[in-house]
């Protein structure tokens, strides 16, 4: 490790001897599949864009920072913006590596979806869900598809809340 000093902020950085080693650990980890909560979690963003995290927590019915966190970290969302509300809430939105991810060229190739009103959280049906670095763009989009036929909620009662 070294301190670097760049104007008046100071940051802490590996040494540069060791940039291949952390490169291949780095690369290792992002041909790691994404986790059932991730998964839940790009699926809600994808279809709900620009959402908050708060939005997504509602749908999922439990936290979503580290499954958000970690598709930041991917490059499969980012920050869209903030929502015109009390504390500002960041909006996540997806990413052109989202479209290429899943073998699109625009969010219109996205599969619809019907929303499901019966007010109670339904689960999501994950059986589908075994991604590894090796599927295809067109098993990626019928993934995502097939995960996103069993949203919770109303679509009403999420944008009245936003």
């Amino acid at each position: 490790m070294r301190l670097v000093q760049t104007k008046d902020t100071y940051q802490l950085s590996t040494k540069p001897e060791y940039y291949t080693y952390i490169k291949e650990i780095t690369r290792q980890q992002e041909k790691t599949g994404l986790s059932r909560a991730a998964l839940e979690t790009l699926a809600i963003i994808a279809y709900r864009q620009p959402v908050t995290r708060l939005a997504v927590d509602e749908l999922r019915g439990v936290s979503s920072s580290s499954a958000i966190q970690r598709l930041l970290d991917r490059g499969l969302i980012c920050d869209g913006g903030r929502l015109e509300a009390p504390g500002r809430p960041i909006l996540y939105k997806t990413t052109n590596a989202f479209l290429k991810t899943m073998g699109l060229s625009s969010l219109k190739e996205m599969p619809e979806f019907e929303v499901f009103s019966q007010g109670k959280q339904e689960s999501f049906d994950l059986e589908l869900l075994k991604t590894d670095s090796q599927n295809t763009a067109e098993s990626s989009e019928a993934l995502l598809a097939g995960m996103l036929e069993k949203t919770m909620g109303d679509a009403r009662i999420l944008e009245a809340a936003q």
